[in-house]
């Protein structure tokens, strides 16, 4: 409990702040348990987009082609741990429970904390492995036995394979698709962002599409105009605007600006000024663009705000 509350008092703090100032604990803790804007999902309540389901799960089984989580089997069914077994075994379960209901766009990400768990149970059954295999060649090669799942010959290929198919794989899986023009497709495309590459291959050193995207922003907008952008794509505009590297003369509203900014961009789309979005899908766009007198036309990187036909 007090290891908890030490991980924890970061957040536990952040709650007794807000519940202080807001006076509303209830709906603080709510908050807390639950969020705002995606409740249904992590309670579970919202149906699923099987086509989606589908892809997030063939996503999430490309960090799974991998000898290695072999011995995650072999942790869980053999491996002596004492009194680990069952609190791990039970976080392993709510997180895979978590995660196979959580629909989300992005809920292959969401495989994270599983995949935690079960390499904590792989390097469980690794050692079992390798105590299995010191009691058997004595103590010549009891040191060897202690880094290789079994005998040194047979260790040595097992991790080779396992490095080829942690690197390997995604490299050729991203080739062949785009050889083959298999695209990812989303209920929206961002700008820029090969979806392909961008979910295929782990390593991000060279993937610029944000940066890209947050220029090409600030060269189209002009002064006075206004752009509504949705979470995804107002994180790297925010931080753009943070460092000096995005200049003021046109207007951002985000999920997190004061309600009075939310209706302002429709009160200034009233007045003639130009409003944009990113993107004019369900989910993303604000709900005033998605009634039948708007609609969104394509300019450039965005898309603008025009009153419907």
């Amino acid at each position: 409990m007090l290891v908890w509350l030490a991980g924890a008092s970061m957040l536990v703090g952040l709650v007794i702040q807000e519940a202080w100032r807001t006076g509303r604990v209830l709906e603080v803790l709510r908050s807390l348990l639950f969020g705002t804007g995606y409740q249904e999902q992590v309670l579970g309540l919202q149906s699923p987009e099987w086509r989606q389901v589908g892809a997030n799960l063939a996503l999430a089984g490309l960090s799974l082609l991998n000898p290695g989580w072999l011995l995650a089997g072999i942790g869980l069914f053999r491996a002596r741990i004492g009194a680990l077994r069952k609190p791990l075994l039970a976080l392993t379960l709510l997180h895979g429970l978590f995660w196979i209901r959580y629909f989300v766009p992005d809920q292959a990400t969401f495989v994270l904390p599983s995949l935690g768990l079960l390499a904590i149970w792989a390097g469980a059954g690794c050692g079992s492995r390798a105590t299995a295999g010191v009691a058997a060649s004595g103590a010549r090669g009891r040191a060897l036995m202690r880094l290789l799942p079994q005998e040194w010959r047979g260790g040595l290929i097992y991790i080779l394979l396992g490095l080829l198919c942690a690197a390997g794989l995604p490299w050729l899986l991203s080739h062949m698709a785009a050889a083959t023009g298999c695209e990812v497709r989303r209920s929206r495309q961002l700008p820029f962002r090969d979806e392909a590459r961008y979910w295929l291959v782990p390593w991000k050193q060279n993937e610029d599409s944000a940066a890209r995207f947050v220029a090409a922003v600030d060269a189209q907008l002009g002064s006075d105009d206004w752009l509504v952008a949705d979470a995804t794509a107002a994180g790297p505009l925010l931080a753009a605007r943070a460092a000096g590297g995005l200049s003021d003369h046109w207007r951002l509203v985000t999920p997190w600006s004061a309600p009075a900014e939310q209706t302002g961009a429709l009160a200034a789309l009233a007045r003639g000024a130009r409003v944009f979005v990113v993107s004019p899908v369900k989910g993303y766009a604000p709900a005033w663009l998605l009634t039948p007198g708007l609609r969104a036309v394509q300019e450039g990187v965005l898309w603008r705000v025009v009153g419907g036909e």
